[in-house]
């Protein structure tokens, strides 16, 4: 590399200088741009920069990874996060063998000035990036000074823990065209820590809320009072469930109790109608190259959330084709691939990279176990859900008063009194249908709406 780039007189590497100012960071943009064969005139992006000094880190050649240190000092200069922390890992690693690199005291106060840069973004999320600078003993300074010195908080900077996790490390293939416009789509997620979303609830409060509502699935309640018992147990405050899949007959309220599960813990949640559908319903990304290409479900819902953690319910599992060699992929096999993922994550095949879904809460319904094959049974906590019966009338009738009243955008007051011969006519309705909730639902509906004509057909007629 040349003198150019190797920054000050003593030889010391471009990497290794300081945060610059703006006519320092434009000479050495021009000289690396010149070195990489590229004009000086149309420079790179700070993320463009960035990934090409990733790029050329993962080489495996020592002047292709002091390159790429270089690419990372410019990117961190124009105040991309990202490179900022790479950066300071980087000098943390490899500064203390670089020929002519100061001694590693001087290198903790690098290490700190640059990471002082990236506290913009590490109040929204970015978690700071704790380093030791190796071979420290002959400093005569241990951990705790260096730690002192690399994260001093400047007087009127509160830099709190933040609580994130990253989930995309990067993208494949970022410097095709594709590739540019799907690192600006998602810019807010890779290479930055999501938050999670949501809280963990008293147990017992849990227990007796969902059974006001659906005091039917006694199972169920038990059941989740015991997982959220065990994460308080464990010290867990990040809500993240495992594998749920509720089995019961049509109409028994299964997608419901799960989006009141959602809800209650303040989850972000995602519904997803798998029945009927002829391959991967969603789940499975679309392949770039495609005009409707996008990452999969999982990706879409933590990116559009902006959360780690969020809820995927799938709705009517049973009902999606299994066929796992299906043409287009299959709900199964996508799901079986989100499920139980390679270790170093589910690979999106639009971002072209592994994706951490170790946060995800994959919840699902179904009607009957027949249609599901082994392997997706063995990976859902399996919970039965009975038919409510007439004496839960009042409770549902209630409720789906209350959801309609939601879904219309107005308080239930305001919406037609039930008087004693409809409630009457709703019940019949209700046990004739099997005591089935979706058709309580859709007879209110009906009886609403007449209800809503007479009493308009009243305000109009004349005295």
């Amino acid at each position: 590399m040349d003198r150019g780039i190797l920054g000050i007189a003593c030889g010391l590497p471009l990497w290794l200088e300081e945060p610059p100012d703006e006519g320092r960071l434009r000479e050495a943009l021009d000289a690396m741009a010149r070195l990489s064969g590229r004009s000086p005139a149309v420079p790179p992006s700070a993320e463009e920069a960035y990934w090409m000094g990733k790029d050329l880190l993962t080489s495996g050649s020592r002047k292709d990874a002091d390159r790429g240190r270089c690419w990372l000092w410019v990117s961190a200069s124009m105040g991309f996060a990202p490179s900022v922390h790479e950066l300071a890992s980087q000098i943390s690693e490899a500064g203390p063998g670089t020929k002519g690199a100061p001694s590693a005291a001087v290198l903790v106060g690098l290490v700190g000035r640059w990471l002082r840069l990236a506290m913009p973004a590490r109040s929204v999320g970015k978690p700071p990036v704790h380093v030791h600078v190796r071979d420290t003993a002959h400093a005569g300074i241990d951990d705790a000074d260096m730690d002192s010195a690399m994260f001093e908080t400047p007087p009127g900077h509160d830099t709190p823990e933040p609580d994130g996790t990253v989930v995309v490390e990067r993208i494949g293939d970022p410097l095709s065209r594709e590739g540019r416009d799907i690192a600006k789509r998602f810019q807010h997620l890779i290479g930055f820590p999501q938050p999670f979303k949501g809280f963990l609830p008293d147990p017992g409060a849990l227990s007796r809320d969902f059974l006001g509502c659906f005091p039917w699935a006694t199972g169920l309640a038990r059941y989740m009072r015991g997982q959220f018992a065990l994460l308080r147990s464990a010290g867990h405050t990040r809500l993240r469930l495992p594998p749920l899949l509720l089995v019961g007959p049509s109409g028994c309220g299964k997608t419901t109790m799960l989006e009141w599960l959602a809800s209650y813990c303040e989850f972000a949640s995602v519904t997803m109608p798998i029945g009927g559908t002829h391959d991967s319903a969603g789940l499975s990304a679309v392949s770039r190259g495609w005009q409707t290409g996008q990452p999969s479900a999982p990706v879409m819902a933590i990116s559009e959330h902006g959360c780690a953690n969020p809820v995927l319910i799938l709705d009517e599992l049973d009902k999606g084709v299994s066929d796992l060699a299906g043409r287009n992929g299959s709900t199964m096999g996508a799901l079986l691939a989100m499920l139980q993922p390679p270790a170093d994550g589910y690979r999106d095949s639009y971002l072209l990279a592994p994706v951490d879904l170790s946060n995800v809460s994959f919840m699902a319904t179904a009607n009957s176990l027949a249609p599901l094959s082994d392997p997706i049974r063995s990976r859902f906590i399996i919970q039965p859900v009975p038919a409510p019966t007439e004496e839960h009338f009042d409770v549902i009738l209630g409720e789906v008063i209350e959801n309609e009243a939601g879904k219309l955008g107005i308080r239930s007051e305001l919406l037609p009194w039930v008087m004693a011969d409809d409630r009457r006519w709703l019940r019949t309705a209700f046990v004739k249908s099997g005591c089935n909730i979706r058709r309580l639902e859709q007879a209110y509906r009906i009886l609403a709406g007449d209800r809503a004509a007479e009493e308009e057909s009243a305000m109009c007629r004349p005295n």
